[in-house]
């Protein structure tokens, strides 16, 4: 493995080895889900949203909203406004 002096330099600073120095990545990359992804259940502020990948649709209705909303609910930034 080649190190840059200056990586070199920030490893031995920071007490890490050249051997750590980089992560592998799979060449496969990320795994595939067959079929259908398991339906999500977010919650919002009127309660439980069901909320189903679809794999083949360009877009959904909702976007990612859903997603925005269970954020908003669950860090509170929401009620503090």
């Amino acid at each position: 493995m080649i190190v840059s002096v200056l990586t070199a330099k920030w490893l031995i600073l920071f007490g890490m080895s050249d051997e750590k120095a980089l992560i592998a990545v799979p060449p496969e990359g990320e795994p595939k889900i067959e079929g259908n992804p398991p339906p999500l259940s977010l919650d919002t502020f009127a309660g439980k949203v069901p909320f189903r990948w679809v794999p083949d649709a360009e877009v959904s209705r909702l976007g990612q909203m859903p997603f925005f909303i269970e954020y908003l609910k669950t860090s509170g930034v929401f009620e503090n406004c």
